[in-house]
Order: C-alpha cells, then sequence, then structure tokens
C-alpha cells in the first residue's frame, strides 16, 4: 500500500516515490508506482511453495540498480550492467529482469534451477543476477513468469521458453531454453504471458495460441487436462491487443480492442 507518498509492503522493503499524491498500481507479478511527473518505481515480487517472500525493485533513480528483500529481514542490492532495467518478473522461485539493451537476467532459489534458464557457476551463481546464454546476442522486448516457468519475446517475433510446465519443449533441464514452434509455421509472436502451468503466445495478427495446464478452463477450453500448442477461439469481438495471466494464476485474460460494429471492447 502507499501512505503519505511511501510505497509499503509485507516484508522489510520500503521505498520512498515521492510527495503525495501517488499512484499504486499492483498484481501479483508487477507492480509500478508513478511519481507524480511520471517517474516509477517498477516492483516484482515472488511466493514459493515453502512460503518464502521475495521482492526486488528498481528506482527510477538508480534505474541500473535491482535491489531485493525477503519477509525475513535479507537485503541484497546488485548493479547490473545496462543503462536501465525496463522490466521485471518473478516466478514461485526466481527473478527475472530486462536490461534496456533487450538482455535478459535470471536469479533466484538454487532449489529451483530449471527456473534460471541458465546453469549456476562459481562466478554466476543461482543467487545474483546473471545473462542468459541462450539468448544473448538478442534484442528481447519483453519477458513473462509464472509458476516455474519464464518466456522472452525477441524483436525478432520468436518466443522462447524455459522451466517447469506441461508444454511442448520444456523439459524441466537446468540451462536449457527452448523456441516455441506453432503448429501454424512461420508467424509473429506480439505478446506472452505465463501463468501457474500454462503459456499464451499472441500473433500479430492477433490470434491466441494456449499450451499447458488446462483444468480450470484456462486455455480456453472445456476438456480440461493437458495440452499442446492450440489455437484459442475466443467468444470475443474484436482484434486481440494484449494477453495476461500471472505467477499464481490458474486463468488467461485478453485485451480486445474496441469493435466498432458492436460497440464493445
Amino acid at each position: 500500500m502507499a501512505i503519505d507518498g511511501v510505497l509499503r509492503w509485507r516484508g522489510p522493503a520500503a521505498e520512498r516515490v515521492g510527495e503525495s499524491p501517488c499512484r499504486l498500481f499492483a498484481g501479483n507479478q508487477q507492480a509500478l508506482v508513478s511519481r507524480p511527473g511520471g517517474a516509477r518505481t517498477t516492483t516484482a515480487t515472488h511466493l514459493a511453495h515453502d512460503g518464502t517472500l521475495g521482492v526486488c525493485w528498481v528506482s527510477p533513480d538508480a534505474a541500473s540498480t535491482v535491489r531485493t528483500a525477503t519477509a525475513a529481514g535479507t537485503q541484497q542490492e546488485y548493479r547490473i550492467d545496462t543503462r536501465a532495467v525496463v522490466q521485471l518478473a518473478a516466478n514461485e522461485t526466481a527473478f527475472a529482469l530486462l536490461t534496456d539493451e533487450g538482455r535478459v537476467c535470471t536469479w533466484g532459489d538454487a532449489r529451483g534451477l530449471h527456473a534460471l534458464g541458465r546453469e549456476p557457476t562459481p562466478d554466476e551463481p543461482a543467487d545474483r543476477p546473471a545473462v542468459v546464454p541462450a539468448l544473448d546476442g538478442l534484442v528481447v522486448t519483453r519477458i513473462a513468469s509464472g509458476g516455474a516457468a519464464s518466456a522472452a519475446l525477441a524483436e525478432s517475433g520468436d518466443v522462447y521458453i524455459w522451466g517447469a510446465a506441461e508444454v511442448d519443449g520444456l523439459g524441466g533441464v537446468p540451462g536449457e531454453v527452448a523456441l516455441v514452434d506453432l503448429p501454424r509455421g512461420d508467424v509473429n509472436v506480439v505478446d506472452v504471458a505465463v501463468g501457474a502451468g500454462h503459456v499464451l503466445v499472441l500473433t500479430e495478427d492477433g490470434e491466441v495460441w494456449a499450451a499447458g495446464e488446462n483444468a480450470n478452463g484456462q486455455l480456453g477450453r472445456e476438456d480440461g487436462g493437458v495440452s499442446g500448442w492450440r489455437r484459442w477461439e475466443g467468444p470475443w469481438k474484436g482484434r486481440v491487443k494484449r494477453v495476461y495471466s500471472g505467477p499464481f494464476a490458474w486463468c488467461s485474460l485478453v485485451l480486445v480492442e474496441r469493435d466498432d460494429d458492436h460497440g464493445e471492447e
């Protein structure tokens, strides 16, 4: 919550974001705090099955520095080799960040190595941010995390996923990163979302594809179980612009632009 311009969350961390009033946008995966004048503090949180709570954040006055805190009182600060960290994401065991240059770094609990997309080394241990080698050389424009998996959308329109989930290409192998291969063939992806056990992608022509666990109908079908990549023929009218889920979410959301013919959005 935000009180008198100070952002406070459960745990030891507090970040001053400016004089009141300020605006707070919150969710399971990320939150944005807007200062008067537009400056933002970007945060991400994760809550593991064992109850371990972690928070990380980047302040606008130190855009290349990531700070982390746990409910137990442990705090860390990491300087990233970048002009700015532009996005943070979190799942049950790991954090991911995206730099202004399009690089992806991960760090987190060593018990969830598959969620890092890299193999820890003495120089780059699990609990410190380090570049995902399989994505090095790519320009990534967006990241998403959920459950024990993460995804990266490249400037080329390709999507890469890593971690553990019932999704084609994911084997839960430490350091393994898989390229998403949709049944439709060569198509550019413009958005990606990761839930607790499923992944959504949005193509440039507005098609939504989904894969993974469907016990709660989060893939848009009534058959339950687990599914490979299939197109989601939703009930919406109009063009889909964004797809959403989250690290603890057993549901899916789509943002549809207004259809003037039906007066809906």
